[in-house]
């Protein structure tokens, strides 16, 4: 009876140490002491540093993610209790195949690239969680240095350059009466020097202004408002008289009844692609005309109506002009 006693209260007091928690760290792969730092200490051998200490690897278990924002391993009222969760992730179109952390709210992908990339290469995001090496390309930007400035030549200019030939009455007919005294012609030209050959990069930028000012009975704007398109041509011609560039733009401008000032001032900057133009000397010539306008053929009953019978009914005059020539060194 005293062996059978004696053994019964052995099992007793074994199964009271069993229960209790084990609270150590632990080494796995060998009876070798855990490091210090470490609670799961993964090792064969007792080296350090850069040296193995074994010959197998850590199986993580693979998991096929739903998507990055759900935990999938629990339910997503959990997600909190997982922080630092890695898991391998199998891979579907919501989720790359890959290692991944739980961060709390979402999985990141611990990068993995195919290979080590070059001296100087950096590593670039497809925006879909997978990443590889990419090569840096400086960006050819063109150093354009201006070649020609000028400014207004007070004697390069046409003085009260004036034509009515397009003008049509109201946009219903041609004006009748007077025929104008002065052939619509350029207000302004100038010579353009190009240094750079044909196939380098070159623009001309260029600032007008002008106005237009049209004859009325008494010198008073007419009753009711009306409005003109007035366009501008800045033409590049050869040593030959022949066109090589051409850009035309238009301006509308408006008036309004009432006042006794009659005229309209026109302002354009612009920029002139002139790419494919060579070496040389130029002419620049600058035209500014009435593309479009309401004036009223004068009825000869109503004050301040426009004098279309008039040679110089409509003037245009050149106001300032200056470019600036820019070409590829």
């Amino acid at each position: 009876m005293k062996i059978i006693k004696y053994l019964l209260n052995s099992t007793c007091l074994l199964l009271i140490f069993s229960i209790n928690p084990i609270r150590a760290q632990v080494t796995i792969g060998s009876d070798i002491e855990p490091r210090n730092g470490t609670i799961l200490d993964i090792k064969q051998n007792s080296n350090t540093g850069h040296n193995p200490n074994a010959e197998g690897g850590l199986g993580l278990p693979r998991v096929r993610l739903v998507n990055p924002n759900t935990l999938t391993i629990d339910s997503d009222t959990e997600k909190s209790k997982y922080i630092g969760v890695t898991v391998y992730n199998t891979g579907n179109a919501g989720v790359p195949e890959g290692l991944y952390f739980w961060d709390g709210n979402t999985w990141r992908l611990s990068v993995s690239v195919s290979s080590y990339g070059n001296d100087g290469q950096f590593l670039k995001s497809d925006g879909k969680g997978s990443f590889d090496w990419s090569t840096f390309v400086m960006p050819d930007y063109k150093y354009h240095r201006p070649t020609q400035i000028s400014v207004l030549k007070s004697a390069n200019v046409k003085p009260e350059s004036y034509s009515y030939q397009r003008l049509t009455d109201g946009g219903t007919g041609s004006f009748g009466g007077a025929t104008p005294s002065a052939a619509f012609e350029y207000l302004y030209s100038d010579e353009l020097n190009i240094l750079s050959e044909t196939a380098n990069e070159k623009y001309l930028f260029i600032g007008i202004a002008a106005t237009t000012r049209t004859k009325t009975i008494n010198n008073n704007v007419p009753r009711t408002s009306y409005w003109q398109i007035v366009g501008i041509d800045i033409d590049l011609t050869d040593k030959n008289g022949l066109n090589v560039r051409t850009l035309q733009k238009n301006q509308r401008l408006y008036k309004t009844a009432g006042g006794s000032d009659l005229r309209s001032y026109v302002d354009l900057f612009t920029i002139v692609p002139i790419t494919g133009v060579g070496k040389g000397s130029y002419t620049l010539k600058i035209k500014v005309y009435n593309v479009e306008n309401t004036f009223s053929r004068n009825t000869g009953s109503e004050g301040g109506n426009f004098v279309t019978t008039e040679t110089r009914f409509y003037d245009i005059n050149l106001v300032d002009i200056n470019f600036i020539l820019y070409e590829d060194d």
